[in-house]
C-alpha cells in the first residue's frame, strides 16, 4: 500500500525564511583543511540561496564573505 504524502509536507516554498546558524570559527585567513571546506560551503550556500538568513559565527573578521542575507557575529577569545 502506498500512502500519498500531504501536500503541505512536500511543498518547498516556505512563507517564512529559515534562520540558519553556522559555526565558522575555523574560517581564518591562513586556512587549510576544514577551514577551506567551511568557507567554500558558506560561499556556495550564499550564492545559491538568497531566501534564507544565515548567521555566521567567526573567530576573526572575514571581509571576503558577504551577502545581504548574512549576519556575522564575532566570538571573542576563541583562537
Amino acid at each position: 500500500m502506498i500512502t500519498k504524502l500531504s501536500s503541505s509536507i512536500t511543498k518547498t516554498n516556505r512563507k517564512r525564511p529559515l534562520r540558519i546558524a553556522i559555526d565558522g570559527r575555523t574560517i581564518v585567513h591562513d586556512r587549510s583543511g576544514i577551514g577551506t571546506y567551511a568557507e567554500r560551503t558558506v560561499r556556495s550556500l550564499l550564492r545559491i540561496d538568497s531566501n534564507n538568513e544565515y548567521v555566521l559565527f567567526l573567530a576573526k573578521p572575514n571581509q571576503q564573505l558577504d551577502a545581504l542575507n548574512l549576519k556575522k557575529i564575532m566570538i571573542e577569545g576563541y583562537e
